[in-house]
């Protein structure tokens, strides 16, 4: 949960820390979420993107029966990909997984960059079929 927009200037060192925060009461905390069924094409910058905070990941995703396919040719770099403020720059256009606990990809394709899947600072993530 990386904020390009939305927040005040005086927010941006902590909402932008890739160092855990104490939890606060305004601490998003984002869980028990199922996508399915979801047919993107011609994404510019990258295939999809769930990224959650150091301190509140994202618990408990489910991925399933999605087709994601990035333009790799794209000049669009990766860092102009929405929410994308304060993280570390990616090169490859694929799936970006980002302080996640427990999520499953279930026939899941991504089409276009070399390395589909990247996966940082997460735990518990399985890729079932489609690319890996």
């Amino acid at each position: 949960m990386y904020y390009r927009c939305g927040i005040f200037e005086h927010e941006k060192t902590r909402a932008f820390s890739l160092d855990k925060q104490s939890v606060q009461r305004d601490t998003p905390l984002i869980e028990n979420i199922v996508i399915s069924g979801i047919n993107a094409t011609g994404s510019k910058a990258s295939a999809a993107f769930f990224v959650g905070l150091p301190e509140a990941p994202v618990r408990n995703l489910v991925v399933q029966r999605c087709r994601f396919s990035t333009d790799v040719t794209s000049p669009v770099a990766v860092d102009e990909s929405d929410m994308y403020e304060g993280l570390p720059v990616l090169e490859r256009k694929g799936v970006r997984i980002r302080n996640c606990f427990n999520a499953v990809f279930e026939d899941v394709v991504v089409e276009g960059p070399e390395r589909p899947f990247e996966i940082e600072d997460a735990s518990s993530v399985s890729i079932h079929s489609g690319n890996r």
